[in-house]
């Protein structure tokens, strides 16, 4: 296994055939309280919007995989783990300030397209072979501007997320305290609170 959170457990994925490697994420199975169209259709969801993202700081997403009540996302794969690179305390300054630039371009890119990705923290990076650092886990991503992801121009106002999504020592203010917000802007707050845990290696607010 390389990585397992709420959303599903990844695992590496061997391709003989082209002797490439990916890695499969098996999705969540559904929950009790949910019924099966509000399952299948949330799950379908994240793939389609991971599958639209093809930038070189965003993970690229390539097939979606159904087994009766089992979905299987496959895509790229990145040996190495963000998180546990910060938190060994082996970056210099200049890596820091390098792979941050990279998780902000991934963003911004997003953002240009009208999306948001409401889960921004240390365990959604990885680092491919090359160096490459890519957002991963687009489950909680929601469109905040229809016309930037259709392409056809850019709509006059923001369209408010609500609901609390992402992780805790991630979130910005306005999450928790209003019912609607801007999710673009809750990603800028949760890129600053990495940026402090990169510096630190803690949040913050335990300084």
């Amino acid at each position: 296994i390389i990585g397992k959170g709420a959303g599903g457990s990844v695992y590496p994925l061997y391709d003989k055939a082209h002797n490439h490697l990916y890695a499969m994420k098996k999705l969540r199975l559904q929950m009790s309280r949910e019924n099966w169209v509000s399952y299948e259709t949330k799950l379908k969801n994240e793939f389609r919007i991971a599958n639209k993202l093809h930038h070189q700081n965003l993970i690229r997403t390539y097939d979606l995989l159904q087994d009766n009540d089992l979905f299987i996302i496959v895509m790229d794969y990145a040996p190495f783990d963000f998180f546990t690179i910060v938190m060994a305390g082996v970056l210099t300054k200049h890596e820091i300030y390098c792979y941050f630039k990279q998780m902000c371009i991934g963003v911004s890119y997003m953002h240009s397209i009208g999306l948001a990705h409401r889960d921004l923290k240390l365990d959604n990076c990885v680092v491919d072979a090359n160096g490459i650092l890519k957002l991963v886990d687009f489950g909680s991503s929601v469109i905040f501007d229809m016309k930037r992801y259709n392409q056809e121009g850019e709509s006059r106002e923001v369209e408010k997320a609500s609901g609390i999504m992402g992780s805790d020592p991630y979130l910005a203010p306005e999450v928790v305290t209003y019912p609607f917000y801007d999710p673009s802007l809750a990603d800028v707050w949760s890129l600053a609170i990495i940026y402090c845990c990169m510096i630190l290696r803690r949040f913050p607010w335990r300084v």
